[in-house]
């Protein structure tokens, strides 16, 4: 792995990391599927800036609308399941549930790409993931009782959501400019989280002069670092590495998280939860195994 690729894992981790923080803040104020329209709002808007500068090049209507697909899973629905997930789950066990989606982009892979197999190490990964949920899922239940169960498959939905859409992105990345794959996966996202806090949230009600400014400084953050900047770096690694690969990024998320929540929150997660988290990420190895799945 290059300079260049290390840079763009560190930069994902922390603004990643972050993110989680900076969600926990916006559902406090906002609505949660609003909350995550106007993060991709923010960030459409960067790349629009971006792409002002940029030389046009023709796309294929077909790539657009790949695009346009990815998008509906990776910031669309992934982000609604987030949203509303962290409404009762914490921002460390958030990103704790995050880590997971690589156990099911290795799942879906040789579904969805040519050329890609599961090897014995791979299947061992997938199962110790599954495994280290499981762990972290019972107590979890246990203490919050409803609305934790629900938090925690909402979580669930959010990583499933996201392995499809990184592994969608894989089959395409390489024939579209990394600005106007962000530009048409966000059109993708705005489309699904506009439909869906316009049924479900009534977002006029909403009075915006009202909201608490830590919202609106980490709908800025998610917007522009969380997603402009690093979907960008994302969008490339998985070009130049492949999707499972650069979903191992998730290996230090969790650690940036966890600091950040203790930090600000003042909160610790649980033995099991660290546990759980070992175990995945030991699964998350061995789906990085050389010679494997999409190695």
């Amino acid at each position: 792995m290059t300079i260049r690729h290390i840079s763009y894992f560190l930069t994902l981790a922390i603004f990643w990391g972050g993110s989680f923080l900076g969600i926990h803040y916006v559902v406090e104020s906002f609505p949660p599927a609003m909350g995550a329209f106007f993060r991709v709002l923010v960030a459409l808007s960067a790349v629009l800036i971006l792409m002002l500068t940029q030389s046009k090049v023709k796309i294929p209507a077909k790539i657009k609308w790949q695009a346009f697909g990815a998008g509906i899973f990776n910031m669309g629905l992934s982000w609604i399941f987030l949203f509303y997930g962290e409404k009762v789950v914490s921002p460390a066990l958030s990103s704790i549930y995050n880590s997971s989606s690589t156990v099911f982009a290795a799942l879906l892979a040789p579904i969805l790409l040519v050329n890609s197999r599961l090897t014995k190490k791979n299947l061992l990964g997938v199962l110790l993931g599954f495994i280290g949920i499981l762990i972290i899922f019972g107590p979890n239940i246990s203490s919050g009782g409803t609305s934790m169960l629900e938090g925690q498959f909402e979580l669930l939905g959010m990583a499933i959501c996201y392995s499809i859409g990184v592994t969608w992105v894989k089959r395409f990345s390489g024939e579209i400019r990394a600005t106007t794959n962000l530009f048409y996966q966000s059109l993708g996202a705005l489309t699904v989280l506009g439909i869906f806090s316009m049924a479900f949230e009534h977002p006029w009600n909403v009075n915006l002069l009202n909201i608490h400014p830590a919202a609106y400084i980490s709908l800025l953050y998610l917007g522009i670092c969380s997603t402009f900047i690093a979907w960008l770096f994302f969008i490339r690694l998985i070009h130049e590495r492949g999707s499972v690969q650069a979903s191992s990024v998730t290996y230090i998320i969790p650690l940036v998280s966890i600091v950040l929540d203790f930090i600000f929150l003042g909160k610790m997660v649980r033995p099991t939860d660290i546990f759980g988290v070992c175990v995945i990420l030991a699964g998350v190895w061995l789906i990085q195994s050389k010679k494997g799945i999409l190695s």
